[in-house]
């Protein structure tokens, strides 16, 4: 990570990942796919059934949720959301 600023403002600190940082990173989710995918390899058909069935109405829940708070969701959500500078100083 680096530490920068924000010319626009003295108070806010960015921080920015460094090739090595962003090359940590990807090898990081690389190895999660991977994991992930293989898992459901390990169960049983009944078990990856449910597994599947539970996965589809998380996911309705999750849309239910959005469409339910609307806008105001995605206004909370960019507020709660960390955010990593990218700018010249590191990728």
């Amino acid at each position: 990570m680096v530490r920068g600023h924000d010319p626009r403002s003295r108070s806010i600190v960015t921080l920015a990942l460094t090739p090595a940082g962003r090359r940590l990173v990807d090898q990081v989710m690389r190895w999660r796919r991977d994991e992930l995918a293989r898992i459901p390899g390990r169960l049983s058909p009944s078990d990856r059934a449910v597994l599947t069935a539970a996965l589809h109405r998380f996911h309705e829940a999750v849309d239910r949720d959005g469409a339910d708070e609307g806008d105001a969701s995605s206004a909370r959500d960019q507020e709660e959301r960390p955010t990593l500078a990218t700018g010249g100083q590191a990728a």
